[in-house]
This record gives C-alpha cells, structure tokens and sequence, in this order.
C-alpha cells in the first residue's frame, strides 16, 4: 500500500510478549515496483530521516521484483545490482502484477531477529567507515553525504558481494 519503515513492525511482534507468544513473523516480504524503485533509493532525505525503500529492501527476506513488462532487461539489471547493493541476502523473485507462487510467500521459515540485529549492526559500521574513506564525488551512496544523481557510483568495494 506504500512505504513504511519495517523496523517498527517487526519490534510489534518480537517486543510484545502477547504477541510473540502467539505469533511469529515467518519472513520479510518487500514488493519492488521496478519501474521506480532507484528514485526512491536514490531519493535525497533530510538528515535524520528513514528512506523506507532502503529500509523495506534491507529487512526482506524475499523482494518480489514487481512491474517487469515496464522495464526492458537493461533496466531489471540495474534494479537487482541495486537491491543487492542494500541487500545481498534476499532472495529476488521476478513478478508481474504481483502474481507469485504462494509456496513463495508461505512457510518461509526466513527470520530471524538476531540475524538482522547483526546485520544492521554492521552495516552501520559498514557506512560510517565507508563515509569516512570516500571521496568520489559522484557517489550515490546515502551514508556517504553526497548528491544523488543517475549514474553509476562506481564503489564496488562498497557494495555487498552478490547473492549466488
């Protein structure tokens, strides 16, 4: 329905001891509509705030890769080198019209707290140091202070290997 940050969410059902003891969160699922999904990424925030899209692509476990009769193979390329940038981990599953086997979203079995408490954990640690060393000054990373724009950053040493 749009954006929000997950973290939240997820706090809910781990954090509440009613809920937690009657429910369980069996995985993260992030719909990708991949028509627009680098503006969002790319989207200059005000210092402080949360880019959800970042957010929602970091937390999945599963990101169904929405909307490909809008993007040629060039493009749905691009979107997935992005999304492995943020998250390396998440499984990608092609779609359109949101239409997705339901084994795929069912069953799971994919979160873990502790997991993403360690990821994030790293990643900021990841950022601040990366911050620190650049000094590219056509880099689109958030965390390293530049100015957005479309091409390439070029900072492979930066980016997360990607998923086999």
């Amino acid at each position: 329905t749009g954006l929000a940050d997950p973290a939240p969410i997820l706090a809910t059902f781990t954090q509440n001891w009613t809920i937690s003891n009657n429910y369980r969160i069996d995985g993260v699922l992030c719909l990708v509509d991949c028509k627009h999904i680098a503006a969002h990424i790319n989207e200059v925030r005000p210092e402080g705030t949360v880019n959800e899209a970042v957010q929602q692509i970091a937390f999945a476990d599963r990101v169904l890769l929405n909307k490909l009769d809008l993007v040629d193979k060039g493009e749905l390329g691009a979107v997935k080198t992005l999304i492995q940038e943020v998250n390396a981990f998440a499984e990608l599953i092609e779609c359109q019209q949101s239409r997705v086997p339901v084994d795929k979203l069912m069953d799971m079995n994919a979160f873990s707290m502790e997991r993403f408490q360690e990821e994030i954990a790293e990643y900021d640690l990841e950022e601040d140091a990366a911050a620190e060393e650049c000094t590219d000054e056509q880099c689109a990373l958030p965390a390293h202070g530049h100015a957005q724009h479309d091409a390439p950053h070029g900072h492979d040493q930066h980016a997360a290997p990607a998923a086999a």
